[in-house]
This record gives structure tokens, sequence and C-alpha cells, in this order.
């Protein structure tokens, strides 16, 4: 058995097609998936999945590279359905600083869309508290060599403040083995994505040989992502075998301790 923790089903990619992409993710052993909202009207096709289906459960949030949507109304909103029927974490949210660097405009506009995203981040957390909900981030640093600010840094400060008490998983890792280390101390779980399949990613190989077993979630991030095997393809849940194949390799393990080991991971911090 897996558990993708981390799908779009709800993006246009899978329109009329959601039947056959779940029938695919069953034969290759995925029994449950995680709908992950990006918007307001992706919480409300995320609670509608996860009504019609089964094996779909929902998170409700609204992407850092969308926070001029996150009014308080839309906030509201948000703390009405996170105590809805099968939802089970609050995001995806965080700091995405590539989309803040490629912003056209001036250096004022890049600096209030990066501390919307913080204070969007940090209301985020407060519902997940309020909620008892675990916290599903997003955290995707600036590539520039000349980068003025750091994701990762400007995320584990805020994460801080709420003292480690806030379960919760930094989705997509593509981190160092330093981030994911200070990740790990503030009690998260890490995913990973077809990204760890890709060539010339032996950082990354590195990060899941640092990560114990015991705090790794598997996630398709679908329909991105799609593992290298699977290049080219719209990614869907069923191809989360192959990135639990590629743990399994990286750390010499058997794939069913890989499969076995995550899905506890998921069923306990997710409560499904």
């Amino acid at each position: 058995m897996l558990i993708d923790t981390h799908a779009h089903l709800d993006f246009e990619q899978f329109e009329d097609i959601v039947p056959g992409v779940l029938a695919n993710a069953k034969k290759a052993g995925v029994e449950k998936i995680i709908n992950v909202s990006t918007s307001l009207a992706g919480i409300r096709d995320s609670l509608k999945l996860a009504a019609e289906y089964p094996q779909v459960y929902a998170s409700v949030g609204i992407h850092p590279n969308d926070v001029q949507e996150a009014t308080g109304e839309t906030m509201a909103e948000v703390l009405e359905h996170a105590s809805g029927q099968k939802v089970v974490a609050v995001g995806e949210t965080g700091v995405d600083y590539f989309r803040v660097s490629g912003l056209v405009g001036d250096e004022r506009a890049r600096e209030v869309f990066r501390k919307n995203q913080l204070a969007v981040f940090r209301k985020h957390l407060i519902i997940a508290k309020q909620t008892k909900l675990p916290v599903i981030i997003h955290c995707r640093p600036d590539p520039s060599p000349a980068a003025k600010h750091d994701a990762f840094r400007d995320a584990f400060e805020i994460l801080a403040a709420f003292n480690h008490s806030l379960p919760g998983v930094f989705h997509s890792f593509a981190g160092n083995t330093e981030q994911v280390k200070k990740a790990m101390e503030l009690n998260f779980y890490i995913s990973f994505t077809g990204i760890i399949t890709f060539p010339k990613t032996e950082e990354l190989g590195n990060v899941v040989k640092e990560v114990p077993l015991e705090k790794i979630l598997l996630e398709t991030d679908s329909p991105f992502l799609a593992p290298q095997g699977k290049r080219g393809q719209t990614n869907e849940p069923a191809f989360v075998l192959e990135i639990a194949q590629k743990i399994a390799e990286i750390k010499g393990i058997s794939l069913d301790e890989v499969a076995s080991q995550t899905t506890k991971n998921a069923t306990e911090l997710f409560k499904l």
C-alpha cells in the first residue's frame, strides 16, 4: 500500500478523467490520495472530490503565489472549511521566492509580494493551530546568486515562533542537508517527489540518505514533476510507485519497507 500525500486532481489536466486516474492509482497500490488545495476555488473542488471518492482526502489553503486572493474574507472561509469532512491538513502554504524574483516591477513591488506571502503563511499556521490540523508547507527559494532573502530561513523563523507545536510536512523538498536537518528539528516530515529520480540530482539523493525513513512521506505533486521514467506524461498518483522505488534504491532497502513505513507516517500525520 502507498499513499500519495500531495496531488492536484482538481487541476484542468485531470478534467473528466479522474475516475481513470484513480483506477490507475489503485492498480499501482496507491490506496489513498490527499488532494491539496491552492486557491479558494480549489478548496471547493477538493472537498467535492473527497466527498465523491472514498480514497481521496482534502487540504485547505491558498498557495503563496496567489496571496492576492487571501483577503480576510477568504481566510475566514479557509478556516470554515478546515473543519469539513475528510479535511486532513491546512495548505499548501508557505513562501515562494522563485516567483517573487521573477515578478515584473520594481524592488518595492517584489518586497510587498514577499511580505504578503509571509503574512498569509502566518495566517495559515494560526488556522492549523486552531483546528489541530497538520500544515503542508511549500518552500521554494530564489535561485539567483544575488538573492536578498532566503526562503528556508524565513520559513523556519516563522515556524519557530510557534514553539514546535505545529505538525506538518515540507512538501516537494529540494533543499540541502543543512536545511532538511533544520526542518526535522522543527518536527516536520519531509516529502519527496519525482525530482529525486531526475539525472544530476546527487545532492538531493544525499538529502534522502540524511532523512530517516520514519520522517519521509511520498508525493507526486501531480500533474507536475513526473518521475524520470514517465517524463513527458502528465504526472498522476500511480507514479508515486517510482518515487518509492528510488528511495528504496538510494537507501539500499526494500520497496516493501519504504511502502510500509511511509504509509504509516502518512496515516499518523494526517490521521487517515
